[in-house]
């Protein structure tokens, strides 16, 4: 039996994670898919409904998304107990940004890890997308609310924030940070009083 354009669409919100009303109609009219801005309301009303009512699954700590620049994960780094950062360095954190499809990633490294930096960075790296990402993911830090939420929205992109009782929602962007810290610690050993501008972005090109 072929697919109704309803089917499409809860399949496509499936892949997507969920996500938001916004999200997931940016998502409808990039696919093409013919359903109403009511329909895709009435899906997610659903959708809400059946969480509040249904166990939590676990988490395969699997990410998937269907073409590049659909889900997106972001997260910070932080080197400041790597003990060969001099002190005076100004750089000790990063911003991650990861394409799950691709797992290429964007990243600029930071002098604190304030929303105002944060958002000041991620910016910076939105602008040099090729394409708007349909839906960012971060936990539910404070530097991933406030500004970094308003400019994800004025932008018109998805953002899913992980609960914490989904350890492992994340999951790409995790293993990609753990594999930097071990490329950064094995860089400054070379190098003692590195900073992490030397390794990642200023505000320019990203990784």
């Amino acid at each position: 039996m072929p697919k109704t354009p309803m089917d499409e669409l809860r399949a496509l919100s499936s892949t997507l994670g969920s996500p938001g009303f916004q999200a997931l109609w940016t998502a409808v009219r990039r696919r093409g898919l013919r359903v109403t801005k009511e329909q895709v309301r009435t899906l997610i009303r659903r959708q809400g409904e059946r969480q509040v009512f249904t166990a939590i699954q676990p988490s395969k700590g699997k990410s998937a998304a269907e073409e590049p620049f659909a889900r997106l994960q972001m997260d910070l780094i932080d080197m400041r107990n790597q003990v060969n950062i001099a002190e005076d360095k100004k750089m000790k954190f990063g911003l991650i940004v990861v394409d799950v499809f691709t797992r290429r990633l964007a990243a600029r490294a930071m002098p604190n890890k304030t929303p105002e930096e944060t958002v000041r960075h991620l910016r910076d790296i939105l602008d040099s997308f090729p394409k708007k990402p349909a839906v960012i993911s971060s936990d539910q830090g404070l530097e991933f609310s406030g500004p970094v939420e308003q400019e994800l929205k004025d932008r018109g992109i998805g953002h899913w924030t992980k609960s914490t009782l989904d350890k492992n929602a994340l999951a790409v962007v995790d293993r990609i940070i753990q594999a930097l810290k071990k490329t950064i610690a094995r860089m400054m050993a070379k190098k003692p009083g590195g900073d992490m501008g030397e390794l990642l972005g200023r505000g320019g090109e990203g990784v």
